[in-house]
């Protein structure tokens, strides 16, 4: 539907796909997808909007569930010169989807964390990797760990490492929790 002077058109093709394509052709014309609320009082908590992903075709309780979503929530009242909102991802292993990751009204970035003063934050239980940067095998690329082995504060084996390979088993550095600094010579 839609035609070159409406500006705009959407199609909706056999395979499913939804198709929206701005018809103007000069230079700072593109489509918009917008998800208007009709609420008049935002208040803090409060759902702006969703985009959820589903198999309701498929066959079994979980997996006709919602597996993926994104959600725009207020982080507070609304009004003449505060809008404050965070955007929520949340996926599934099974059962409904979960909140994994949301950037808040501040633009910061929590995964595994509800809340949190930082700009980025990542939290995750004992004996897993929290981040890993790896670059491409080979000679000359330094790889960082931030493990956390154990859930007691300072102990010995929750540690940053600088390794020259992305598996950790070649760790050139090591800084505990407890502040001791180690080299490839365990000094």
């Amino acid at each position: 539907a839609g035609t070159a002077s409406d500006g705009g058109e959407y199609t909706m093709v056999n395979n499913g796909e939804f198709r929206i394509k701005n018809l103007a052709t000069g230079a700072g014309n593109y489509p918009v997808l917008s998800i208007l609320n009709g609420m008049t009082a935002v208040t803090d908590g409060a759902t702006l909007g969703q985009i959820n992903f589903q198999a309701p075709d498929e066959t079994g309780s979980d997996a006709t569930k919602v597996t993926a979503s994104i959600t725009a929530v207020a982080e507070g009242t609304y009004d003449a010169t505060n809008n404050p909102t965070a955007l929520v991802f949340k996926t599934a292993i099974d059962n409904e989807a979960v909140e994994h990751m949301k950037i808040n009204k501040d633009g910061a970035v929590l995964i595994g964390q509800p809340s949190s003063t930082n700009r980025l934050t990542v939290s995750e239980s004992a004996n897993t990797y929290i981040a890993r940067f790896n670059g491409t095998a080979g000679s000359g690329n330094v790889f960082m760990h931030l493990w956390r082995m154990t859930t007691t504060p300072n102990d010995d084996t929750s540690s940053f490492l600088l390794c020259d390979d992305g598996d950790g088993s070649n760790e050139k550095m090591r800084i505990n929790s407890n502040g001791n600094v180690k080299n490839a010579n365990n000094s």
